[in-house]
C-alpha cells in the first residue's frame, strides 16, 4: 500500500515466502502515488513469478518457489523424486546463502565436497538440477552472472569403484533355492535378475508379450519407476532398449510360475508394490542360504561379473547390460577386466 512520506510516495509490498516466511518490502521516492502503486503492482507480479528481491531473499526460498512452479508442468514420478531429492540437498548446503551473494566458487565448492561421497554421475545430475533456477535467475536478470557456468566435475583417474557381487558358489545357491522351493514374484524376481543382468524397475515392466518364446528373448522397453504411482515410462537412453537371450532354465521357471499364478496383472511379476518388498525376500533368502550380504542391484554385478571372468567379450555384457557405452562397463568392472588382461599377459609371455 503506498503511503506518503513528505514530498514523495513510498511503495509497500508485503508476501509470504512458499516456506510460509513472511517478507516485506519498501521502496520510495515516487513523485505521484500512482507511480508507487503501479510499482506495488508490478512487483507482486515479479514475487508471483519467482522474482523475489535478491538482496534480501535467501537462495532456499528462492529454489523453493521456482520448484513449486516448476511442478506445474506435466513431469515424469522418477523426475519429480530426483528433484525433491535435490531440493533436500539444496537447504542442507546453501541454507544461509543469499541468491545475489553465490558464487561460482561456491558452486565448485559444493560441488568438489559433493562429489566426496557420490559418484560421479550423481553429482553431475545433481549440479544439472541446482543449475536450473539459477541460470533463469541469471536470464531474467536477477542476477548479475551465472555461478554454475563452467562447474568441473571432479575426475579422479585412478579413482574404482569397487562393486558388491557373488561369487559363482554363492548365486549357484541362490538360483538352486528358487528352483526347489515355493515360486513367488518376489523369488523370481531375484531369478530373472541373475540370469538375465537386468534392473529391478526393467524386471517389475516385464510383461509375458515382452517374452518371445520361440527364439528364447525377452525384450526391455519399459521401466517401472521406483515411487508410487508408479508409472511404466521409457528408459532415458536408447541402448536400455534392447534384447537379450535367456538360458532354458528361465523357462523352465516361467513355466511354472504361470501354473501357480494364472492370473496376473499385465505386468506379472506386480504391479502394486514398491522395489523395498522385493528386496525384503533376497535378504530372507541370503539368510536361509548362508550366502554373502548382497544388494538387488549387486545381482546386476553378480551376473556381469560372471560373464567376464568366464571369458565373455566385454562389448558383449555392455550390450547386455544396457550401458551406453562400453566404457561404463570397463571403468565399472575394472578389477575383474585388469585380472584378465593380466592373464593375457601371462599367456602372450608364456609364447616366447
Amino acid at each position: 500500500m503506498a503511503t506518503k512520506r513528505g514530498k514523495t510516495w513510498q511503495a509497500y509490498i508485503s508476501y509470504t515466502t512458499p516456506n510460509g516466511e513472511h517478507k516485506r518490502e519498501r521502496k520510495s521516492g515516487f513523485k505521484t502515488k500512482a507511480a508507487a502503486t503501479a510499482y506495488e503492482a508490478e512487483r507482486l507480479t515479479e514475487i508471483q513469478n519467482g522474482k523475489f528481491n535478491s538482496d534480501n531473499t535467501l537462495f532456499t526460498e528462492y529454489y523453493d518457489h521456482w520448484l513449486d512452479s516448476h511442478f506445474k508442468q506435466q513431469l515424469k514420478t522418477q523426475t519429480i523424486s530426483n528433484h525433491l531429492s535435490t531440493q533436500k540437498i539444496v537447504h542442507k548446503y546453501f541454507k544461509n546463502f543469499y541468491l545475489q551473494e553465490i558464487t561460482r566458487k561456491d558452486i565448485q565448492e559444493f560441488v568438489n565436497k559433493f562429489s566426496e561421497t557420490h559418484q560421479a554421475s550423481t553429482t553431475k545430475q545433481t549440479l544439472i538440477r541446482l543449475s536450473m533456477p539459477l541460470k533463469e535467475a541469471f536470464n531474467d536478470g536477477i542476477i548479475k552472472t551465472n555461478p554454475t557456468s563452467n562447474i568441473k566435475i571432479p575426475n579422479i583417474k585412478n579413482e574404482v569403484k569397487s562393486i558388491n557381487y557373488l561369487e559363482t558358489d554363492d548365486m549357484n545357491k541362490i538360483l538352486t533355492y528358487i528352483e526347489k522351493n515355493d515360486i513367488t514374484p518376489q523369488r523370481f524376481s531375484i531369478y530373472i535378475s541373475l540370469l538375465s543382468g537386468m534392473r529391478l524397475g526393467e524386471i517389475l515392466a516385464l510383461t509375458y508379450d515382452s517374452i518371445d518364446l520361440d527364439n528364447k528373448t525377452i525384450s526391455i522397453t519399459q521401466n517401472k519407476t521406483n515411487q508410487y504411482p508408479f508409472e511404466y515410462v521409457t528408459p532415458k537412453t536408447p541402448s536400455s532398449i534392447r534384447t537379450i537371450v535367456m538360458p532354458d532354465k528361465f523357462f523352465v521357471q516361467l513355466d511354472r510360475y504361470k501354473d501357480k499364478y494364472p492370473k496376473t496383472d499385465i505386468h506379472f511379476l506386480g504391479d502394486k508394490h514398491e522395489q523395498n518388498y522385493y528386496t525384503r525376500e533376497l535378504k530372507n533368502i541370503i539368510k536361509e542360504t548362508g550366502t554373502k550380504q548382497i544388494t538387488f542391484h549387486g545381482l546386476r554385478h553378480t551376473h556381469a561379473s560372471y560373464l567376464i571372468n568366464n571369458g565373455v567379450d566385454v562389448a558383449y555384457v555392455s550390450e547386455r547390460l544396457g550401458h551406453s557405452n562400453i566404457s561404463i562397463t570397463q571403468r565399472t568392472y575394472f578389477h575383474l577386466l585388469q585380472d584378465k588382461r593380466n592373464e593375457e599377459n601371462d599367456k602372450t609371455m608364456a609364447l616366447f
